[in-house]
């Protein structure tokens, strides 16, 4: 039931934890502003696994267009029919006076059917090369908050708004001691991300990388699906998925990782330096046009992966952070910019309270 004069918001998310956690950030700007907050996302996705009890989820059925077995694709048809209506009673059930998307496959119908309903729709677009749900939902949504300016290559531009990136105001806050991590003080932390399901040609090159590198360096590492916990050295922590990520920023010295979008909008909020090794087969190359941004603000370095092997990283970690250490502390800094969750939550709120259409 929604509760008397309160706002009510709907932030339809779903597949990655790119999209999931920028839904986050939104729903916590949303939630500190005393609006009544529902998560939507898919049943297969990761959302169970980011999303806490902290927040009311409510799923559907979807399921990705883009799926590799043709059994996938010919099922995509039923699950879309019973994820649009599964839709409809959501919203005529809530009621909200406005719904946000972030991208991935859970979040088309929601938004989808809002935008027929007449219920103020906003996108929040965090890659460069804007998704398939974005450009399908594009012609439909009242705005659309990109991260990068050339996103609007993509979309009908009158819609697009250059904000930023969406993140989590937990990552810029640290909350425990590298002891925590069973590591031990004063030595260099490596943190090893290869996004919220992994990345198979990272977690490939890092057990050699960690002998080659020695006892002087110690490691925090995100697996992934994987395990790699066998013959695990006293000096790398190991998980599956790490949900404090403020404190595992605020104890790294370096990170080693892909580079999607929410990847990067996180070392532009913590100014942490990073090596990227970009997904080769990322849509239109976008992970490596993020990890070229980086690079020309000094707070980055690229290793192709066809390049990647455990000597060239190992060499590139301990050339990146002496290089660090010899300029001054926050010459190479980015600037900080304002986080997109906090204009994207003021502007659904504004078309919300003024029942605005701006673009139909």
């Amino acid at each position: 039931m929604k509760e008397e004069n309160k706002i009510k918001i709907i932030v339809a998310t779903g597949g990655t934890g790119g999209h999931i956690c920028t839904a986050l950030a939104i729903a916590d700007e949303l939630i500190e502003k005393n609006v009544d907050v529902l998560l939507v996302g898919s049943q297969i996705g990761l959302e169970k696994k980011i999303i806490s009890g902290k927040y009311r989820f409510k799923s559907t059925s979807q399921r990705p267009l883009l799926g590799k077995k043709m059994k996938a694709k010919l099922m995509f048809p039923i699950f879309l029919v019973i994820a649009l209506v599964q839709a409809v009673k959501i919203l005529l059930e809530e009621k909200p006076d406005g719904v946000i998307g972030t991208g991935g496959f859970g979040s088309f119908n929601c938004v989808f059917i809002a935008s027929l309903l007449g219920i103020p729709t906003i996108i929040s677009e965090i890659d460069s090369i804007p998704g398939l749900t974005t450009k399908m939902l594009s012609n439909f949504v009242y705005e659309i908050w990109a991260a990068f300016p050339c996103a609007k290559d993509n979309l009908p531009s009158k819609k697009v708004h250059i904000g930023g990136f969406p993140v989590r105001k937990e990552i810029t806050v640290c909350t425990k001691n590298i002891k925590d991590f069973g590591l031990k003080e004063n030595k260099i932390t490596i943190f090893i991300f290869g996004g919220s399901r992994g990345a198979q040609a990272i977690n490939k090159v890092i057990p050699k990388t960690v002998e080659l590198l020695g006892k002087d360096f110690q490691f925090i590492w995100q697996t992934g699906n994987t395990n790699h916990d066998e013959n695990k050295p006293d000096n790398v922590y190991i998980s599956s998925f790490i949900n404090d990520m403020g404190s595992v920023y605020g104890n790294s010295n370096i990170l080693v990782s892909r580079s999607g979008a929410l990847t990067i909008g996180e070392i532009m909020a913590t100014n942490i330096p990073a090596i990227l090794i970009p997904y080769p087969y990322a849509t239109q190359q976008h992970q490596m046009k993020n990890a070229k941004l980086l690079e020309r603000r000094g707070l980055a370095r690229i290793i192709p992966e066809p390049e990647l092997t455990p000597e060239k990283l190992a060499r590139e970690i301990k050339t990146y952070i002496a290089d660090k250490h010899n300029k001054i502390n926050g010459e190479q800094k980015v600037e900080k910019t304002s986080n997109a969750a906090t204009l994207i939550a003021d502007r659904i709120i504004e078309i919300a309270q003024r029942k605005e259409v701006p673009y139909v």
